[in-house]
């Protein structure tokens, strides 16, 4: 069965960092076009979530903003988390990630809030289409393998995941943020910026059991796209150049699906309904072999990045 292709065919490997220094730096930068000295951003380089949470734990009395971070990933998930029942390894927590910060305060940031941040990761791509990772997962597995073994040169930039906060949302924090991912993957030496981008909107009630290729060129009588956070980035510059329906996988025993989301019990095999945090999922229950799959699916897009000079 396909959706179960990613446990038998990858499995993760152990190593060891002594001796490696991945890390490369950490500094402030200014925002493009950014007229306002009290908005900072912060660049951390190939920080492993452990490392960063550390840098962060180190720093958090010049640098308030750091406090939400921590919030956010310093967590010690309890069993069952939905975050368990991720379909494949999940080696997020092992790969080297370019984190951007941007914060608002003083120049000291010592009373600074944070606006957005934004993560990153490098991998080998040829360019071509057909050969795009499998969504966020694949993304990720891609730059494990590549930081594991070192067998290619990183030349792409991939844009894992963006997030503004509500205080800050619609005033043009989410294009910053892709602006310093251009920025920083064109230093880097990468020649192209590819996102998987997770459509909210496609969690929507009237949504959600769309075929997710049918959702994605969904567009409004303006002609734009229906999904705001693809119609930012196509806004942008950014070219669509491709789908994958798995770019999340989530399997989980039948008890453990009622535990986690909001379904009517069903009776018989087939697609169900589901709801989470106000997201609709359309889950497939498989009564006879206890299991439930839900897929989450990207639109993968490409931003041009500028040669370095």
């Amino acid at each position: 069965m396909k959706l179960f292709d990613v446990f038998r065919r990858w499995q993760p490997r152990t190593f060891s960092r002594s001796g490696r220094d991945n890390q490369g730096k950490c500094a402030t930068f200014s925002l493009p076009g950014g007229n306002d000295p009290q908005v900072q951003g912060l660049y951390m380089e190939r920080y492993r979530l452990d490392e960063c949470i550390d840098y962060m734990e180190s720093d958090r009395h010049r640098v308030a903003a750091f406090d939400t971070l921590l919030g956010m990933y310093r967590i010690k998930r309890r069993f069952p988390d939905l975050s368990n029942f991720r379909l494949g390894p999940n080696m997020f927590e092992q790969i080297p990630v370019d984190w951007i910060v941007l914060a608002h305060g003083s120049e000291t940031l010592v009373r600074s809030q944070l606006i957005a941040h934004g993560l990153a990761c490098r991998i080998p791509w040829n360019g071509n289409p057909r050969d795009l990772p499998e969504g966020w997962q694949g993304a990720v597995r891609a730059c494990y393998e590549n930081f594991v073994d070192e067998k290619q040169p990183n030349n792409t930039f991939v844009g894992l995941f963006i997030k503004v906060e509500n205080d800050y949302r619609k005033e043009g924090w989410a294009a910053q943020v892709v602006a310093a991912m251009k920025k920083f993957g064109a230093e880097c030496g990468a020649s192209k910026l590819i996102i998987p981008l997770r459509l909210p909107t496609r969690y929507e009630r009237q949504y959600f059991h769309m075929p997710f290729e049918e959702f994605a060129v969904l567009r409004q009588a303006t002609g734009e796209y229906r999904d705001h956070w693809l119609r930012l980035h196509v806004q942008l510059g950014a070219e669509i150049i491709g789908y994958c329906s798995n770019s999340h996988q989530y399997a989980m025993n039948v008890n453990d699906f009622y535990a986690q989301f909001e379904a009517e019990k069903c009776e018989t095999s087939g697609y169900q309904p589901a709801r989470r945090n106000n997201e609709w999922h359309n889950a497939y229950v498989d009564l006879e072999r206890d299991c439930v799959v839900i897929n989450e699916g990207c639109v993968w897009v490409q931003h041009t990045l500028e040669a370095r000079s």
